[in-house]
């Protein structure tokens, strides 16, 4: 509760800056004014939006595996397999595409409530209207730059750290006790975990940012054309 308190005052913040161009005095310009309370109540939206969005695609999946179970029944032997497969990943790609498609529609929920300067969680279904596929696509581009930059840091601290000492690693508590207490207590293990895990952090808060941006956008292109 703490941390979705601050991230909302964060993301407040940053969506003021975006669309207004206000700067807000203090600590990162957190504060817990009405934009702060209005962001809270679009996260507490979020809730049943997302498991509505997320059972929808389970049943969907569901159904499509009945079908593909009732259609093999009917099928020749050698083509059961074949049918099973096809149906259950056409079923089961609609049913991520319909849960994508929601969250996508509704992404820039807190960036259009801050436009508007009051709470309209549901207008943002029209400031995406006619943009899904391009948000979508700049979505994932940064999600996709966020994984390969994780990926890029697991890795140097997994090379740097674990690999010299990754023999002893793998023997466990039941090799060499003390070779293995000496190793996880490493002071160097821990300052580069540290290192990695502050990179980590980091690399989030420049991914939030990039989000807020590209609802920013999508809420402001809105406006302009008179839709929210």
């Amino acid at each position: 509760l703490v941390f979705y308190g601050l991230l909302a005052a964060y993301e407040a913040c940053c969506l003021r800056w975006l669309v207004r161009q206000e700067k807000t005095p203090g600590l990162f310009g957190l504060g817990f004014g009405k934009d702060t309370w209005t962001v809270v109540m679009v996260y507490l939206t979020w809730v049943p939006v997302y498991l509505g969005a997320y059972l929808a695609a389970l049943v969907l999946a569901a159904v499509g595996i009945g079908i593909a179970v009732g259609l093999s029944s009917l099928a020749p032997p050698e083509a059961m397999e074949t049918i099973m497969l096809v149906t259950s990943i056409g079923f089961g790609n609609f049913a991520m595409l319909l849960f994508f498609a929601v969250l996508v529609r509704f992404a820039p929920a807190a960036a259009v409530s801050i436009v508007r300067g009051d709470y309209a969680f549901f207008a943002a279904w029209k400031a995406t209207k006619g943009r899904f596929w391009s948000s979508l696509a700049a979505f994932g581009l940064v999600f996709v730059g966020y994984a390969a930059a994780f990926a890029v840091l697991a890795g140097l601290a997994l090379f740097l750290v674990a690999e010299p000492r990754m023999s002893l690693m793998l023997q466990g508590p039941q090799g060499d006790a003390n070779a293995f207490l000496e190793v996880v207590s490493d002071p160097a293990v821990w300052s580069a975990l540290a290192i990695a895990y502050a990179g980590v952090l980091l690399l989030a808060a420049f991914v939030c940012i990039a989000f807020f941006g590209i609802n920013a956008k999508l809420a402001l292109a809105a406006r302009d054309e008179g839709r929210i």
